[in-house]
Formats: structure tokens, sequence, C-alpha cells
């Protein structure tokens, strides 16, 4: 059973490694390999199956920690991950994707719409730090108590 615990707990360092590796590592190689076009498309996508994942791990979590308040801290952080995943892949990216579509050539700064494009980019971005950032917070946080709650019952034993 705790091992169980644990990997609950641990289900949000994952899901931020997972999140750091496609959107630092992943997409910059991607840029610098093939063409602007197919390397947003192919982050987009990626980024899009990792939130929908993240999305179903999350709700799952909401549940579970619904009727186990006492065990799990800092629920919020999960409250606000659902909030910006369903904000960024819902309501963000497909503003992007729109943007990004009336230009088939390739979306470039000398378009009309960049602007607009680099606005939404940059709230997404700003949004996809702040995920990583509670993922990883709340992971932190309930691993640490999980831990010091079973060296108080450990000692409660002797």
């Amino acid at each position: 059973m705790l091992c169980f615990r644990i990997f609950l707990r641990t289900l949000g360092l994952m899901f931020a490694t997972a999140l750091l590796v496609v959107g630092y590592f992943v997409a910059p190689t991607l840029f610098l390999s093939v063409d602007q076009v197919t390397a947003g498309n192919l982050v987009g996508q990626l980024l899009s199956y990792l939130n929908n994942a993240l999305l179903v791990i999350l709700l799952a979590l909401l549940i579970i920690t619904i009727g186990r308040m006492d065990r799990f801290v800092h629920n919020w952080l999960l409250l606000i991950s659902v909030i910006i995943v369903v904000t960024t892949e819902y309501w963000i990216s497909p503003l992007m994707q729109a943007i990004k579509s009336a230009y088939p050539s390739g979306l470039t700064k000398m378009s009309p719409d960049w602007t607009a494009f680099a606005m939404w980019h940059g709230i997404y971005q700003l949004l996809f730090l702040i995920l990583i950032f509670s993922l990883f917070i709340w992971s932190v946080i309930n691993l640490k108590g999980l831990i010091l709650n079973n060296k108080i019952d450990d000692k409660k034993s002797l």
C-alpha cells in the first residue's frame, strides 16, 4: 500500500519531468532538425497528447484526494494544474493553431498575425512553467508529508 501512495505522489514529478523534456529538450531539437512548420506541428501534437494524459491523471488524483484530504496536502495546486491544462489545451492551443493555419507555408515574423501568435505563445509558455512548478511542488510536499508520517508511525510502533 505504501508503494501505491508513493506512486500517486510521484505522478506530479513524472508529468513535470515529461513536460520539461518535451518543452525544453525535444522542441528545440526538432526546430533545429526539421523545418519550422513540421517541428511546430510535431511539438503541438506531443504537447496535446501529454496534456490530455495529464488531464486524466489530474482529475483522477482530485477524485482520490476528495476522500483523503488528511493524507494529501495542497490540493489547490492540483486544481490550478487542471485549470491550466484545460486553458492551454482547449483555448490557447486552438487559437494558436487557427493563426498558424492561415499560413500553410509557415508563419513568419513578417506575417501580419505574428504579434498575435507571439502573444498567445508567450501566455502559453508562462502557463506551461506555472504548471511544471505546480506539479513539482505538489509532489514534493506530499512525498515529504508521506515520509514524515511514516517516520512518526514507525516511532509509535516502537
